[in-house]
């Protein structure tokens, strides 16, 4: 199916050592095949309909985004990672923590304003994947995001991938938090929603543990435009 996304469904043991080792084997693969690295891209605005401001709280001492850039460098994949945003407290927290920032123009989401980030930054000669990862993610791992670089590189025909993990509870479920994603037999996604899908009369039962989406999109990149 041209242009859909890939998905792969990911538990607990999927972050160990035994896939630290696969995606260092993974990693050779891509020197083979031609494929170049990935770049990690942070789309982050302040506004937020559940909690305004919650990427420059620190109640650990760091803000939220800052954890988010800090895991996203585990990645083995990532040729560079930024941050792209519009807002100038944004920049500061970014450049106070010694990361890269991209200012960009306004933006209809966060896909959008990588795109734009992905034009500015210009020099593509070293990578074939851009990684959408959102700023709100503090607790994402490197491996995850190289699973996501890792379908790319195994599905060269597809030209975007992410990560899901089992909805494991019905307070997981019914939690709009919790972005839920349908899957065909193939592990190609379907439709996303923040309410469960398909949409139950009678919640109860295993049958209705769906998929949940990890925050992160990985995009091959065709010159300079994403498809």
């Amino acid at each position: 199916m041209e242009n859909s996304v890939r998905s792969q469904v990911t538990t607990g043991r999927d972050v160990g050592q035994a896939d630290r080792r696969e995606m260092e084997n993974s990693v050779r693969f891509q020197a083979a095949t031609g494929l170049q690295a990935g770049r990690i891209i942070i789309p982050a605005r302040l506004s937020s309909s559940r909690l305004p401001g919650k990427l420059l709280l620190r109640n650990t001492g760091k803000s939220v985004l800052q954890h988010t850039y800090e895991s996203a460098m585990q990645s083995i994949y990532s040729e560079g990672i930024c941050v792209a945003t519009t807002v100038d407290e944004i920049r500061k927290e970014v450049e106070s923590f010694g990361g890269n920032v991209v200012m960009t123009g306004p933006a209809e989401n966060g896909t959008e304003r990588v795109a734009m980030a992905t034009s500015q930054i210009g020099d593509h000669a070293d990578v074939d994947i851009i990684i959408n990862v959102q700023a709100d993610e503090p607790e994402i791992k490197g491996p995850l995001i190289d699973l996501a670089v890792k379908l790319l590189i195994e599905n060269p025909s597809d030209v975007m991938s992410t990560i899901a993990s089992p909805i494991c509870s019905l307070s997981q479920l019914t939690n709009p938090a919790c972005v839920k994603v349908v899957l065909d037999h193939n592990n190609r996604a379907l439709y996303f929603s923040r309410n469960p899908i398909p949409y139950p009369t009678l919640l109860d039962g295993p049958e209705l543990l769906k998929s949940s989406f990890i925050g992160m999109l990985a995009f091959m990149l065709i010159g300079e435009i994403f498809y």
